[in-house]
């Protein structure tokens, strides 16, 4: 079955400058969603349902591990839960490809982090089969102590993201994240400039711009931090 074809709603898409830029996101969400509301409900479904899944704010669902009012495997099972819902049937490849690649980045994020915290890989058992696949849960049961998860070959932005956690730059780890998803939604983009790939590129691509205009440093410096305190005898000089 061949995909949509969306030539008028890309010609109206504004450009996206650089996430790193001074200006601002290129339009406001309830501007965006007016254009979203053009696509075919299906198509429309598979961004929303992504959109969890690809966020970049602290809240956005994965890996908290400090609701104490439930527990942190049940947090992190109804998070995976939600998040799973995102890479069910019927997505676009090309989408499927960068949600399950965001997937990764958060989710070897929080391995890291929880292992130098002297956590275990018993953490992996609260997230579902739709979120995390059995061989990769496998896998990084028996990998856990290796230094990138012996995953560096399979995903080589995998070493930097490790080494910018272990330097305690929570912005330089962020910007590096987006860069990486940055590049590749410009490679979905590719697969049909004028198609549902090239309007699921802009809209998370939206998404990484208005993330970063809204970041404040300050408060990343402050939550990296409180990381380093827990897993650190003291804490790290300002």
């Amino acid at each position: 079955m061949p995909f949509r074809s969306y030539p008028d709603l890309v010609a109206s898409f504004p450009h996206v400058a650089h996430f790193t830029s001074e200006k601002p996101a290129p339009m406001t969400r309830l501007r965006l969603d007016e254009r979203l509301a053009r696509l075919a409900p299906d198509d429309r479904a598979q961004l929303l349902r992504g959109e969890p899944l690809a966020a970049w704010s602290p809240g956005a669902g994965l890996m908290r591990f400090h609701d104490d009012r439930i527990g942190a495997a049940e947090a992190e099972r109804i998070a995976s839960e939600h998040l799973a819902e995102a890479l069910g049937p019927g997505l676009h490849p090309g989408l499927r490809d960068y949600l399950e690649f965001r997937r990764d980045q958060r989710l070897f994020l929080m391995v890291l982090r929880q292992r130098r915290l002297g956590r275990g890989p018993e953490l992996l058992a609260s997230l579902v089969p739709g979120f995390l696949p059995e061989a990769l849960r496998r896998h990084l049961r028996l990998h856990w102590r290796e230094p990138d998860l012996n995953l560096g070959r399979r995903h080589p932005w995998l070493p930097e993201l490790r080494r910018l956690l272990e330097g305690g730059s929570a912005v330089a780890l962020r910007r590096a994240m987006m860069e990486e998803a940055w590049t590749r939604l410009r490679r979905l983009r590719d697969l049909d400039p004028l198609g549902f790939p090239a309007v699921a590129a802009f809209f998370f691509s939206w998404q990484i711009a208005a993330a970063w205009a809204s970041h404040d440093a300050s408060v990343a410096k402050g939550r990296f931090q409180r990381l380093y305190e827990e897993a650190l005898p003291s804490p790290l000089p300002a």
